[in-house]
């Protein structure tokens, strides 16, 4: 028997850790949405394309759960990386 596919969802992914490289002075910073099953599904694809040194982390929460301001940064992080 299969199981039933599991719903796509919008997560934000977070970069954890601050480095003078990517992200000086902030511990915690979005940086895109990703579409996926799950949180780390979600956080699996953005180690694809967000750079991720040995001092960070990231993590995924659904784009519904996280503020407009977090998500407004999410999107802008995305337009840039597109634009690059």
């Amino acid at each position: 028997m299969n199981k039933a596919a599991k719903a796509v969802r919008q997560y934000v992914v977070f970069r954890h850790g601050s480095n003078s490289a990517n992200q000086s002075m902030t511990p915690v910073m979005p940086v895109g949405i990703w579409e996926a099953t799950d949180a780390k599904a979600a956080a699996d694809m953005a180690a694809d394309s967000v750079v991720v040194y040995s001092n960070q982390y990231l993590t995924a929460r659904a784009a519904s759960s996280v503020s407009n301001a977090d998500y407004v940064a999410a999107s802008e992080a995305d337009y840039a990386r597109e634009v690059q």
